[in-house]
């Protein structure tokens, strides 16, 4: 599959006419810049292509803070 953004980001900054191909497992095989939007392109009109933001969440200060918050209030649980 093919897609044609007039305004992609890249790593060097921001791109004007590119085309993505994508393989067979859905991983980005191919990049072209300054292309002309081919007929079996999915041209992405009035969008930009943007890089998907990495999942860099931390759960350590929830670690760090384990029951510090909590209070017992009987030694035998209710349910």
């Amino acid at each position: 599959m093919k897609f044609f953004a007039e305004l992609a980001l890249i790593p060097g900054g921001w791109s004007k006419n590119v085309r993505v191909t994508l393989d067979q497992t859905g991983r980005i095989g191919n990049v072209e810049f300054r292309v002309e939007p081919n007929p079996g392109d999915q041209n992405l009109r009035k969008r930009i292509l943007l890089p998907a933001m990495s999942n860099l969440h931390s759960h350590s200060l929830q670690r760090a803070m384990s029951g510090l918050t909590e209070k017992r209030l009987e030694r035998r649980d209710s349910f």
